[in-house]
Order: structure tokens, then C-alpha cells, then sequence
């Protein structure tokens, strides 16, 4: 008798490929194995695949040896979504960067950048919004969730990066300040790029006005901050 195969059990991949109990690539907007079978693809929500109680990155102290001449950067820790949200960032988002395809380039969005987000908080906290924003709009399913997250995390970037650039000076510039300013004016181009909400329905009343004020697009705020 031949021996039973075992199955490959698929733990954060796509709805089909977890119920067949098979390895699933992860791949988006669509794995290898729908492709392959030709059937739609499609995965759970991120909240769903998140833990219900968030687990928080614990830090380590370095070895004596090593914390010696080395920076102890105040970053908040991160959940398990923020977690998915960097791996999205190195793996997905730089790679549609303009010139990721160059390898210097290439290296610098996937892991230059991701190192600098390490020592700088209001950094760390525009890759995740610009990870969660490049997600939501490659997979609909999550984009009502990752809008929320991606919001949280701009609007503490902002708040610290206004206030850095307050006191900004020549002794104080500084890469990663440069890079804040650089991912900042990304978002703010893919929030423009993004297609406007249906309107809400008219209400009957007896003053309609016929000639509302538009909302206010939401990357204006990020383009105020990016001005030096």
C-alpha cells in the first residue's frame, strides 16, 4: 500500500485553499492555485486573520557587549496587524515603487527604509499607513479595515513630523526626517488616486441646496505637512 500523503495545511492563506487543506502561496489578488484551477480567489478579512488580543513585539536589551555606542530609538511596539503591514510593505509595496526594479533602489524600500522606520517613529508609522493603503486597494475585502488603520497611522506620523519640522534646522535634518517627507507625499498621491465614495442619497426637504460644497480631499493635510 502506498504511503498516505500528508496535507499541507494553509494557515493565513485564501479561503479555498484552507478549506482543501493545502498550501496556499499568498499571493495577491490571486494564489497559484486558483489561478491554476481557475476559480476566484479570495481571502478573510485582516481582522480576522489577526489574534483576537493583539500580541505586542517585545523588545530585547542587547547584550552589554553590543548596547554600547548603539541608539535606543523610543519606537511604540507593534501588533501582530502592524506586523503583517511591514511584511506587506518589504514584500508588496516596495517593489511598485519607481525605480525598485534598479537593485540599489530596490534595497533601499525593502530594507533601508524598513531599518530607518526602526529608529524613527513618525517613519514607522508612514510605511504601515502606506503598506495599509497599497493593500486595501489591491484586495477590496479588507479595504473598509484597512482604512481605519491606515487613517490611525497617518495621523501620528503627522502630528510628530509637524512638530519635527517645527524646530527643523540644519543640525537637526536628518535621512530619515527626509524619508518621512518623501512616503508622506506617496500617501497623500495614492489617497488622490483612490475612487471618490458614493454619495449619500438626496434628502427630501423643503431647502435643498443645489450646489453643495465639495469634501475636502484627504491627502491635502499630507501635502501641508510634506511643505518644508
Amino acid at each position: 500500500m502506498a504511503p498516505r500523503l500528508e496535507h499541507r495545511k494553509s494557515i493565513r492563506g485564501c479561503r479555498r485553499c484552507k478549506a482543501r487543506k493545502v498550501k496556499c502561496n499568498e499571493q495577491h489578488p490571486q494564489c497559484s492555485s486558483c489561478q491554476r484551477h481557475g476559480v476566484p480567489c479570495e481571502y478573510p478579512p485582516l481582522e480576522t486573520r489577526a489574534y483576537t488580543q493583539p500580541r505586542t513585539l517585545q523588545r530585547r536589551s542587547p547584550p552589554p557587549t553590543l548596547a554600547r555606542g548603539l541608539p535606543s530609538p523610543e519606537v511604540a511596539p507593534l501588533n501582530t496587524t502592524d506586523l503583517r503591514l511591514m511584511h506587506h510593505f518589504v514584500t508588496a509595496t516596495a517593489r511598485t515603487m519607481g525605480t525598485a526594479h534598479v537593485p540599489n533602489v530596490g534595497a533601499m524600500w525593502q530594507v533601508a527604509v524598513p531599518e530607518m522606520a526602526f529608529e524613527y517613529e513618525p517613519l514607522l508609522h508612514t510605511v504601515l499607513a502606506v503598506a495599509a493603503a497599497h493593500r486595501a486597494s489591491l484586495i477590496p475585502s479588507e479595504a473598509d479595515a484597512l482604512r481605519l488603520v491606515h487613517r490611525s497611522h497617518i495621523d501620528r506620523a503627522l502630528r510628530q513630523h509637524r512638530t519635527d519640522i517645527a524646530r527643523l534646522n540644519v543640525s537637526t535634518i536628518s535621512e530619515t526626517l527626509c524619508m518621512n517627507t518623501i512616503l508622506l507625499s506617496m500617501y497623500s498621491l495614492m489617497l488622490r488616486s483612490e475612487p471618490s465614495p458614493s454619495p449619500p442619497p438626496p434628502h427630501h426637504n423643503h431647502n435643498p441646496n443645489p450646489n453643495p460644497t465639495p469634501p475636502r480631499s484627504s491627502g491635502s493635510t499630507c501635502h501641508a505637512a510634506c511643505a518644508p
